[in-house]
Order: structure tokens, then C-alpha cells, then sequence
């Protein structure tokens, strides 16, 4: 699940829990954490905490700019209470700063518009936000279910993580989602394993024609770096390859390797209007950081500049 949300509506109980206005004999939300339920096919939980079989789990949620800092959530499962209810432990002591009453979180419970609770998964990055009924009604859009069920997991439709300020899917996070487990190293397959590392040095460095024809527009140096080492300087596609058609050299740059790789993962990218390199916040204290902000090379011919709808399309799954 790529981009994912799960929810949950506060019964009075779970309010309670929240604000430690509990009996002490535990109805009404006495151990003041936020039950969630048992994790089944249709609530898939543990998987979309990556519990991998664990019971407790901790995660930590992304900021919200200008709103509420990032936080903390641990979540535990109990073999022995109702079947191993997960719940979201105490959140009354240690509440998420999205669910707080800085950030707007009710401060009474209202039946009649309860509040809803959602975690977000984008790639293996989480979102927490709050929205109470009434306001959820009013979205546009691929809110039903949430407002149907009382909880629930489901992939998120991009119209409802623009409505609750959560960035979609970026193409790091596709990435990241479907890189495969490490293999065992086998002594055996060194000859096969020699010419795999060939093939793959072809294969980033790009279709040979469509690398020479960059290589020449841009004087045999790479467009964000400068570096002039032919042996490192790979044909980067701006709009993916899809045949002949987009090997182009204005749907083209001449990439250092690993700056390459960056620009694949949409963590480096070009502005469209300024033609700025933009270098994404994962890696603004790494080397990388340097590149922000400067101008892209242009090629020796102007004529050969990728043009603002290809850089814009690139732009557009760049991870800020």
C-alpha cells in the first residue's frame, strides 16, 4: 500500500482515555489508551505498522509546517485481552501534538460530530491528523468510508491527503516501497555476478546513442556538478523512457552517477520556471546540500534545453 490511511472514530470512551476523565476501574477508557481493534484481512494493522509479527510498535510521524511538530506513537497488542485488541497506548500522558487542543482537537465530546483520528502511510513515512464528523462530511471526494465505518484501513485517495495536508506519494516513496530483500552472496556465481555488474553499467549510463548525444550538448559535463570524469556520467531521462520517442535530448540531462540515482528517487530535482536545483529536506545535511539552489547547466545549444512542461512533470514527484 503505497499511500494508505488508517482511521479511527472516537466512541466517548476513547475521549475519555484521551483527557484521563476515566473511572478508576477502567470503564470508560481507564488505561487511557485508544483501542483500534484485532488485526484482520479487512484490518490489516500489523501490516500497515510493518509489526512483522511483533506486538509493540513504535513509530514516529512526520511535522506538519507551521502547525504541530513531529511525534511519537507506540502502539501494543495484548494476546490476552479481546483477542489482541491493538490500541494506541496512552494518549493522555503522551499525547501526538496533531491530536492536542493546541492544534484544535475538541476539548468536549460531541456525539452528534465526534472526532476522527487518521494515521497516514505514505511509502514508510506516517502523517497523523484529526478532523471531527461534520467537517469530514463536507470533503469532496473519497470520504465515504471513512464517514460508513467506524474504522478502518484503506489506500488514500490523492483528493483526501491534499484535504488534510498530507504529501502524496512521491517517487522516493515508490521506491522505497518496492526495494527487494538483500539475496544470500554466493562465492559460485562470481563469473555471472562480473557480467551482471557489466550489464548494469550500461544499463545507467543509458542507450549509448542517447548518451553520446548528451555527453555533446553538454560538453562532456555533468549538468548539477560539473564533473568532466565520462566514466561516471550517465544519460538521465527527465519523463520516463517509454521507446525511441523519449530519447530525446531535451527529455535528457548528463548526471553524475550518484546524482543520478537522486534524481531518479525524486530527491533531487529542477525547478521548471528558475531551472534552480532543488535538493530535498532527507538530504539537506548530507555533501548534496550544496547543490541547492544552483542554476542547471544549460547545454551548448539553447535549442537543446529541456522545456518547462518536462521539468515540471519531474518536479512534480520531487520530495520537498
Amino acid at each position: 500500500m503505497l499511500q494508505g490511511v488508517l482511521w479511527r472514530r472516537l466512541t466517548e470512551t476513547d475521549f475519555n482515555a484521551m483527557n484521563g476523565s476515566a473511572s478508576s476501574s477502567g470503564s470508560g477508557g481507564g488505561a487511557m489508551h485508544v483501542s483500534l481493534g484485532v488485526s484482520t484481512p479487512t484490518f490489516p494493522i500489523a501490516n500497515f505498522l510493518s509489526a512483522e509479527g511483533g506486538r509493540d510498535v513504535q513509530i514516529e510521524t512526520q511535522e506538519s509546517k507551521g502547525k504541530y511538530a513531529a511525534g511519537l506513537l507506540k502502539f501494543f497488542s495484548n494476546p490476552g485481552r479481546r483477542g489482541g485488541e491493538w490500541v494506541i497506548r496512552d494518549q493522555y500522558n503522551h499525547r501526538h501534538p496533531a491530536w492536542s487542543i493546541v492544534a484544535g482537537f475538541p476539548k468536549k465530546y460531541d456525539p452528534a460530530n465526534p472526532p476522527y483520528i487518521f494515521l497516514f502511510k505514505i511509502g514508510r513515512r506516517y502523517h497523523a491528523r484529526f478532523l471531527e464528523e461534520k467537517s469530514l462530511k463536507k470533503l469532496a471526494g473519497g470520504v465515504g468510508a471513512f464517514v460508513s465505518r467506524a474504522k478502518g484501513i484503506e489506500e488514500a485517495p490523492n483528493e483526501f491527503l491534499s484535504a488534510m495536508a498530507v504529501p502524496s506519494a512521491k517517487l522516493v516513496d515508490e521506491f522505497e516501497e518496492i526495494t527487494p530483500p538483500d539475496s544470500p552472496f554466493d562465492p559460485k556465481s562470481i563469473t555471472d555476478g562480473r557480467k551482471k555488474i557489466f550489464a548494469e553499467i550500461f544499463r545507467r549510463q543509458g542507450q549509448q546513442v542517447f548518451r553520446r548525444e548528451l555527453l555533446k550538448a553538454y560538453g562532456s559535463r555533468c549538468c548539477m556538478t560539473g564533473c568532466k570524469t565520462a566514466w561516471v556520467l550517465e544519460a538521465a531521462h527527465i519523463m520516463p523512457y517509454r521507446g525511441k520517442a523519449t530519447n530525446d535530448v531535451v527529455n535528457g540531462l548528463i548526471l553524475r552517477s550518484d546524482v543520478h540515482t537522486l534524481f531518479d528517487v525524486g530527491l533531487v530535482t529542477v525547478h521548471p520556471t528558475n531551472r534552480s536545483i532543488l535538493v530535498s529536506e532527507d538530504l539537506r545535511k548530507s555533501p548534496y546540500a550544496k547543490l541547492h539552489g544552483r542554476l542547471l547547466r544549460d547545454p551548448l545549444d539553447p535549442a537543446m534545453r529541456p522545456p518547462h512542461a518536462v521539468l515540471d512533470y519531474h518536479f512534480q514527484l520531487f520530495r520537498a
